[in-house]
């Protein structure tokens, strides 16, 4: 999560998708509210475009309501 702030732009490391492939990593969909629940406990961001995460994150997706809503 960087030092982006509500929405994350963009990443900061990038993978192959053997990589990704191979290690099973988590692929994040956009607009989605991820969670930190390690290091920087408790921070929250919205995604912009697909990106991927680690075992430290964890992935709200809304379906009914919009990601803005679940931030809050």
């Amino acid at each position: 999560m960087g030092q982006s702030g509500i929405y994350i732009f963009n990443t900061s490391e990038y993978l192959t998708n053997d990589a990704i492939e191979k290690f099973r990593i988590p692929v994040i969909p956009e607009n989605t509210v991820v969670l930190s629940f390690k290091l920087t406990i408790g921070r929250l961001a919205i995604t912009t475009e697909k990106m991927l995460s680690n075992e430290a994150i964890a992935q709200i997706n809304p379906t009914n309501f919009q990601s803005t809503y679940t931030y809050t």
